[in-house]
């Protein structure tokens, strides 16, 4: 097992060093970091591998003589490793940060000092629907106790949370679906786009980046819609978990015939908020100094700019806030 993994982790390394661009290196970095980076085990979700070697690779070759490790990580878990000191940068969710932050679920206490260095992508929640399945808002489903089949993603997962935590708001639950002869299902995206297809399920969410691949190729051959949230559910997400707010362009999928609103769980580098200034202000530097570099990491990064990565809507380290102000890129 532990074999594997080794041969896993050594074939990312090869195609991300096969894949980049040079990165800037000068002797202008007037420091050197021994650190540890919290990122996903090889094959986990959203590339986070990928993305976490690559990124500690621009940071080393831009700081000469620094060594950052990559180091086998969950998501719930790095936002805890970033508090605890046992990691200095991680790769964490908005969800994730802003609730350990408060010490709310799934944590059972504050993990204190967690800062943000930089955004990297949006996975947007996205609720696909039948066209013949006659809804236009989850409202709808509680006003007529509608019985409708719906899957809600995997177990513990960001879209299953967020759909909880909006029928909450809504004021019905799972169990009264399933009262009205509906049916609850957790399958992945992939899958749960197949069950669409084939009229097993009326409707399934996902949180990921968009456009999604899943409706991409659904909707080639069923008809479909995407549900908007209400802005009052979006407001209350935000100010309960800190869950941020987006707006589905028209243009990101064929089907769509206007503008979605709804909530967003952004991806972002994070850190402890106790570590030096100068250090942060460095490691920021590096990052957008060679931002061409950065979209070569991971197809989810392709799309970023510097302006998009000083938009974090979580507290900054006071390092990357000096390095973006001095660049006009903050107020």
């Amino acid at each position: 097992m532990k074999k594997n993994i080794f041969i896993s982790m050594l074939l990312v390394v090869i195609l991300i060093l096969c894949s980049i661009s040079e990165v800037s290196s000068t002797e202008q970095y007037p420091l050197v970091l021994k650190w540890y980076f919290a990122g996903s085990n090889p094959g986990g979700a959203g590339g986070w591998d990928m993305i976490g070697i690559g990124l500690s690779d621009i940071i080393m070759r831009s700081i000469p003589g620094s060594v950052v490790t990559v180091i086998p990580a969950e998501g719930f878990s790095t936002p805890i490793m970033v508090s605890n000191k046992e990691a200095e940068l991680a790769l964490g969710s908005s969800l994730s940060a802003e609730a350990a932050s408060r010490g709310t679920e799934p944590y059972d206490k504050v993990y204190p000092n967690i800062a943000t260095v930089c955004f990297l992508y949006a996975n947007a929640l996205q609720i696909v629907v039948n066209t013949e399945f006659e809804i236009e808002s989850l409202a709808d489903i509680k006003e007529n106790e509608i019985p409708i089949r719906l899957s809600v993603g995997g177990p513990g997962s960001g879209s299953e949370r967020d759909m909880l935590r909006i029928f909450k708001f809504l004021g019905f639950s799972y169990e009264d679906i399933e009262s009205w002869g509906g049916k609850v299902v957790y399958k992945d995206m992939s899958e749960a786009a197949s069950m669409l297809g084939d009229n097993l399920i009326d409707a399934f969410v996902l949180q990921t980046v968009v456009p999604a691949a899943a409706l991409q190729e659904i909707e080639v051959r069923k008809d479909i819609k995407m549900l908007s949230l209400d802005d009052e559910v979006v407001q209350a997400m935000y100010e309960e978990y800190g869950i941020g707010r987006t707006v589905i362009s028209k243009d990101s999928y064929d089907f769509l015939e206007k503008d979605i609103l709804t909530t967003s769980n952004n991806i972002h580098l994070i850190t402890n908020s106790l570590l030096p200034e100068e250090e942060i202000y460095h490691v920021t530097r590096s990052i957008v100094e060679n931002i061409d570099y950065v979209h070569s990491i991971h197809s989810r990064l392709s799309g970023l700019t510097k302006e998009k990565l000083a938009e974090v809507g979580f507290p900054l380290h006071q390092g990357a806030e000096k390095y973006y102000k001095e660049q006009g890129l903050i107020k």
